[in-house]
């Protein structure tokens, strides 16, 4: 591992660098640290036991980040005051997580812990404007500075990390609606920053789409969906924000198929697009080339859409969350009710494209936000809540 790990550009407040630990040893704390790194994580968790150079590195942050056997996929559904852990390897329930603001209320960027910042969700309030994140392990949540005094205002935001200073920011986008000729305003605010400012930058090349699955964050690039309009013809674009510049990037990307309903996230470190046309198959494409907007068609999905009351409800595909490791793709589902007084439900589908075949989990109300994350049983302090669930995948992963 290259040694850049040891010294990160921007380290986390009230943190020092690993090298800066003490080593009561005879190996250079170096070498230590990537024999340490190697390790799975529960021998990890009992050397914490060995000596107090040891406990302090293996609880640190950073160490964390970049262990080798990080622990298992973890999916969150997010509601309004609370969050639902789900297992990924079945889709199930395993804990429900609280919604609690720090103690100044939540008025601060700095009140979510720096460690959570990679599995943040971006929340819009109910005004449309008002930005919190929210940690869905945790149940920590932190209010944002405003960002526009725009009224009518409807806002879209996302988290991501700078590719080259591991820094994380939250980018915002107001627009007086959808329709307008291009986005009233856009700023990002760095989240390790103590002034916790907004910055304004260049407005978005195009109209930027509706959709209800967010813009990802891939590589340090933020990817949003917009829309051109010519007549009564509508084609689609993905806009392109670099983080690191703070910039849009000039050229806009071609979608691969001219459809409504497209979704755009991350899989396995790329960009991927995602269609259901709700009569034959689900196609995801994932990003080849973005210069040339060259797109590869890896799975086509055809499964029943179930109708068990075609009068009542209709299952309907959201986007995928993640692939695991044996090739069976996570996907979020919606049940759109045909009652409007009754909000829709949602689940995860768990789809083997080697059989064909999937499992449903656990149904989950009035969710109009679902995200994956990594839990590690490193983990320490309050945040231990998750810790049992973590061993108990690792276990079940050792004895499949």
């Amino acid at each position: 591992m290259a040694r850049t790990l040891l010294h990160l550009p921007h380290q986390r407040s009230g943190t020092p660098p690993i090298d800066a630990t003490s080593n009561d040893g005879m190996l250079p704390i170096d070498l230590i640290h990537q024999i340490l790194l190697r390790l799975p994580t529960e021998p990890s968790c009992r050397f914490r036991a060995v000596c107090r150079s040891w406990r302090s590195m293996l609880c640190h942050p950073d160490f964390i980040a970049a262990a080798r056997n990080p622990g298992p996929l973890l999916a969150a559904a997010v509601l309004e005051n609370f969050s639902k852990v789900l297992d990924t390897e079945s889709g199930d329930e395993v804990k429900q997580v609280d919604f609690v603001a720090a103690a100044d209320g939540g008025s601060s960027c700095c009140s979510l812990d720096p460690k959570s910042h990679e599995r943040a969700v971006c929340v819009i309030g109910k005004d449309r404007r008002q930005i919190s994140l929210l940690d869905p392990a945790t149940g920590a949540i932190s209010v944002l500075p405003d960002h526009t005094q725009l009224e009518g205002a409807t806002t879209w935001c996302t988290i991501g990390r700078s590719a080259s200073t591991g820094e994380h920011k939250v980018l915002a986008i107001a627009a007086t609606s959808t329709m307008s000729s291009e986005a009233e305003a856009c700023k990002i605010l760095t989240l390790s920053c103590t002034d916790h400012v907004w910055r304004e930058t260049a407005s978005a090349p195009m109209k930027a789409a509706r959709t209800r699955t967010g813009f990802p964050v891939v590589n340090g690039v933020a990817y949003m969906l917009g829309y051109l309009r010519a007549g009564s013809e509508f084609s689609h674009r993905i806009m392109e924000f670099d983080l690191d510049r703070e910039a849009w990037r000039p050229a806009t990307i071609r979608t691969p198929v001219i459809l409504f309903g497209l979704n755009l996230c991350e899989l396995q470190g790329h960009l991927v697009v995602s269609c259901d046309n709700r009569s034959t198959a689900i196609d995801i494409w994932f990003l080849v080339d973005s210069q040339r907007s060259t797109w590869s068609k890896r799975y086509t999905i055809t499964m029943p859409h179930h109708h068990h009351n075609p009068l009542s409800y209709h299952v309907y595909f959201e986007k995928p969350l993640a692939i695991l490791d044996d090739g069976r793709i996570v996907m979020w589902m919606r049940v759109a009710n045909m009652n409007i007084h009754v909000h829709d439900d949602t689940f995860l589908r768990i789809y083997d494209p080697r059989t064909q075949t999937f499992s449903d989990g656990t149904r989950i109300p009035s969710c109009n936000r679902a995200t994956v994350f990594t839990w590690s049983v490193l983990h320490t302090g309050h945040e231990g809540a998750l810790d049992t669930v973590a061993r108990q995948a690792l276990i079940r992963r050792r004895h499949q």
